[in-house]
């Protein structure tokens, strides 16, 4: 089975982004251990092909704003990425876990970096084309 999987941000604060199998993905941020969420969520390749496609147009465009968006434009959504540039070749990234969809009661925010840009653009090509089958 292709590798399904993402993690993004630094050993202290980062965002997993896993599929488990049938349609479901789990969707993992830990704060230096001292803070977690985690849980499953029904996505499509469609969804998260299209999602890695606009966060990899961004990483590849000049902006200092590289990318904000949501995993999947439906209620379900449970990700809210923003990444920014930090210097040349640095990024800091800002995600939003809504375990409830768009339900703003519960929301986890956690603001990770700075990460190298290549490394992060080469995380998301590898899960864009493991889902894509390109």
């Amino acid at each position: 089975m292709r590798n399904r999987a993402i993690r993004i941000g630094t050993e202290d604060a980062r965002v997993e982004l896993t599929y488990l199998g049938d349609g479901e993905w789990r969707v993992t941020a830990d704060c230096a251990s001292a803070l977690r969420a985690d849980f499953t969520t029904a996505l499509g390749d469609p969804e998260v092909g299209d999602f890695t496609a606009r966060v990899l147009a961004g990483l590849r465009a000049p902006h200092d704003r590289v990318f904000d968006g949501r995993l999947t434009g439906g209620r379900n959504n449970p990700l809210h990425l923003t990444i920014e540039r930090h210097g040349p070749s640095r990024l800091v990234l800002l995600a939003v876990l809504t375990p409830n969809g768009d339900d703003e009661t519960c929301p986890l925010r956690m603001e990770s970096g700075p990460v190298d840009a290549a490394e992060l653009e080469a995380a998301f090509a590898g899960l864009h084309r493991s889902v894509t089958g390109g």
